[in-house]
């Protein structure tokens, strides 16, 4: 989501990283993710667009990726509206650095 594309609030935003720890159905070393059943962390993370915490629906490894995780959140209602609105992640007593989204 950029400026010339903006979340609202409610929509679904897909968030990609890494290091968010150990995951349920581990896949073997240097294997891609399974397609067919969901890897989650074993601990649940927290998302904040702005300084609001938003709903999650999925937070694990990227189906079909090695090594990647995703995290599913909503944007929030009551956000800040602007083109580089703050978003975080905090697993486990570890905060992510921020990154930006545009919300309309």
């Amino acid at each position: 989501m950029d400026s010339g594309n903006p979340a609202k609030a409610g929509d679904p935003i897909a968030i990609f990283c890494t290091g968010l720890g150990p995951v349920t159905n581990t896949p073997p070393t240097g294997e891609p993710a399974p397609l067919d059943s969901l890897s989650w962390t074993t601990t649940v993370p927290a998302v904040y667009i702005g300084d609001i915490q938003a709903k999650l629906n999925f937070w694990g490894l990227a189906p079909g990726q090695i090594g990647m995780y995703q995290v599913n959140a909503f944007v929030p209602e009551g956000v800040t509206v602007g083109s580089s609105v703050a978003v975080t992640i905090s697993i486990g007593g570890a905060v992510s650095n921020v990154v930006t989204v545009a919300v309309q």
